[in-house]
């Protein structure tokens, strides 16, 4: 007869690594948002170049032009 058990504290279905990898993805691009903002105001570089108000409006609106027009945050 063939038996069945668990060893240890091990989960029955490991985490998929998907959700880990977007809440990466999400954290780098509102920590590179946050370094170009405190870069602006400040008066310093971001990425190599001075954090302008061209800079600051160009990364805006390529963020926005990712987002769903549905979207109920796309006015914010």
């Amino acid at each position: 007869m063939a038996r069945r058990g668990r060893f240890g504290r091990l989960p029955r279905v490991s985490p998929g690594l998907s959700q880990a990898l977007a809440n990466i993805a999400r954290e780098m691009q509102n920590q590179r948002a946050q370094n170009l903002m405190s870069a602006w105001e400040k008066g310093g570089t971001f990425e190599g170049q001075k954090a302008t108000d061209e800079l600051v409006i160009k990364f805006w609106k390529d963020r926005l032009a990712h987002v769903d027009k549905q979207d109920p945050l796309y006015d914010t």
